[in-house]
């Protein structure tokens, strides 16, 4: 008997901190958010990854929807023509040289930059640091179209010239 007290007990806190955790709008639009996340970005991959392991209308001799590894074995383990290297392990290779090529350089200019601002008595230090503290301000898409707008009336005003031209 005082063990089914103490569960109703259990449940109507439980049921209490629940309503209290909805009360608070916040709470309710993270929810939202939350649901439309794990449908816009986990429905999708694991979507893709079960797509993967199954096998396709003419791919292998079994019945197609069966499981198997065979995409994985055919992109990082074909040796006919060379087909593992040109479509996995070089690009692959690439992007790791690419990556730590510009972590490099950003770590050594970065770390100038940070050394001169903040162990010299550098002339403009201010101007230096606001300078180099913009590109976190601004994201890269403002950016983009900044340069991408006048660069585009710019082609079709050129456009517009030679057209009248010609």
């Amino acid at each position: 008997m005082q063990q089914t007290i103490d569960r109703s007990i259990r449940m109507n806190r439980v049921k209490g901190r629940v309503r209290a955790w909805f009360s608070k709008p916040a709470n309710v639009i993270l929810l939202i958010f939350l649901c439309t996340l794990v449908v816009l970005t986990l429905y999708p991959l694991v979507t893709m990854l079960m797509e993967t392991v199954t096998i396709h209308v003419g791919r292998e001799a079994r019945a197609a929807g069966d499981f198997s590894f065979y995409h994985f074995q055919r992109l990082f383990a074909t040796a006919e023509n060379d087909y593992s290297w040109i479509q996995f392990y070089q690009p692959f290779l690439n992007t790791l040289i690419v990556s730590l090529a510009s972590s490099l350089i950003a770590i050594l200019f970065g770390g100038v930059v940070a050394f001169l601002v903040t162990r010299t008595n550098l002339k403009y230090k201010k101007f230096v640091s606001a300078v180099f503290t913009f590109p976190y301000i601004m994201p890269s898409w403002t950016l983009a179209l900044f340069v991408h707008v006048p660069l585009h009336h710019a082609l079709l005003d050129a456009g517009a010239v030679l057209g009248n031209l010609l």
